[in-house]
């Protein structure tokens, strides 16, 4: 449950950067790195996040609305908009929305799916996200971590990982 809120915080956080830090104006002393960032006396602009999943129902929803709730209270000038879309139609409705370049800021993805986003370049690099906020990739498992970056780009955080087993009564298969 934790990493799920850190996952979606860090992304969240991302998404927020990145839309804020388009407001900022460089100037001839700056580094391209350094126009990424909000100077100090400048005020955050605001900004609207969207974002979309389907494991947000029953329990899940009130685990987001507290980290809603915890995410505001930092990012003020920062609106989520969160959209939960049913199982059955989820991946459809993101497939779509992705295509017709409406896509949400932020969006849950299966590692069945991912692969094919990260092929089709629609997917962020989240090296200097990852790199800005401090988050320790340490404390996340390794396989899971890896399972969601491909040639060495880093393009999602999962909140979860299983494996899916199958047992079965060999007597009765054969």
């Amino acid at each position: 449950m934790k990493r799920y809120i850190l996952t979606v915080m860090i992304v969240l956080v991302a998404m927020a950067t990145l839309l804020t830090s388009c407001a900022a104006t460089p100037t001839a002393t700056t580094t391209p790195a350094a126009t990424a960032t909000v100077g100090p006396t400048e005020a955050p602009k605001p900004a609207t996040v969207t974002f979309a999943n389907f494991t947000a129902s029953g329990d899940m929803q009130a685990n987001l609305d507290k980290m809603q709730t915890e995410f505001k209270k930092q990012y003020d000038y920062i609106t989520l908009q969160s959209e939960t879309i049913a199982f059955g139609d989820y991946f459809t409705q993101i497939q779509t929305r992705v295509a017709a370049g409406t896509a949400p800021d932020c969006y849950e993805l299966n590692y069945e799916n991912f692969v094919s986003y990260a092929k089709k370049g629609v997917l962020l690099d989240l090296a200097g996200v990852i790199a800005s906020t401090g988050f320790d990739k340490s404390v996340m498992n390794e396989k899971a971590l890896g399972a969601f970056s491909t040639d060495g780009v880093q393009y999602g955080l999962p909140d979860s990982f299983s494996d899916v087993v199958l047992i079965y009564n060999k007597k009765l298969f054969d």
